[in-house]
């Protein structure tokens, strides 16, 4: 038996590509997002399927996407599925939203893979409605905490981190031991810097650590 799970939900128009994620908060935003949407009767929701008292040590998952196209027409279709493999980096179960980066259609999900850490993968929406081409890739390892789509700074130069991953990481220090800190990563997976959680609002300025 799968039981269905709503881990994000989104709202948009394949014109407007405006949308919002948090399906406890869809609801409060729906006016909102009437404003920003031309035609309101195209939505999209993606959910996770995880089976429910799976009888295997692998259980099925799946990623799925529900739609309602302007004309009315409504359909489904499972765009990511379930993948155990010997590389934390490649297998997908458990699978859960944590971001979406609304510009590019960019959603971000984590899946259990070390000890100490979750794998993020992305896949991107297409606008075309040609939900069979959906693929994931691996992005990095760690826990997202958000998705940056600002440069308060005001600086053209850091224009470039718009779409950069703010992701929780731990590593083994010298003297420490294992240490969890912030770091800005790139939309492509490459570590930027480490950012300074010290510095009042630092979610707001992403500043680095000298």
């Amino acid at each position: 038996m799968l039981k269905k799970i709503v881990i994000a939900f989104f709202l948009f128009s394949a014109t407007a590509n405006a949308a919002s994620f948090d399906c406890a908060k869809a609801a409060s935003k729906v006016e909102k997002l009437r404003q920003l949407i031309p035609n309101s009767k195209e939505s999209l929701a993606i959910v996770t399927i995880e089976e429910k008292n799976p009888r295997s040590p692998k259980p099925k998952s799946s990623g799925r996407i529900i739609y309602v196209t302007q004309n009315g027409f409504r359909g489904k279709e499972d765009i990511i599925r379930q993948r155990y493999t010997k590389d934390p980096k490649t297998t997908l179960s458990n699978m859960k939203i944590v971001g979406y980066n609304h510009e590019k259609g960019i959603v971000y999900f984590s899946v259990p893979a070390w000890a100490v850490s979750h794998a993020i993968h992305a896949f991107t929406i297409p606008f075309d409605n040609q939900y069979m081409n959906i693929k994931e890739k691996f992005i990095t390892d760690g826990d997202l905490t958000f998705v940056n789509m600002s440069n308060l700074v005001g600086k053209p130069e850091n224009n470039k981190y718009i779409g950069s991953l703010v992701v929780e990481q731990s590593e083994i220090r010298e003297g420490e031991g294992r240490v969890y800190n912030e770091y800005l990563i790139s939309p492509a997976g490459k570590r930027i810097c480490e950012l300074n959680t010290d510095v009042e609002d630092w979610k707001l300025y992403l500043p680095c650590k000298k």
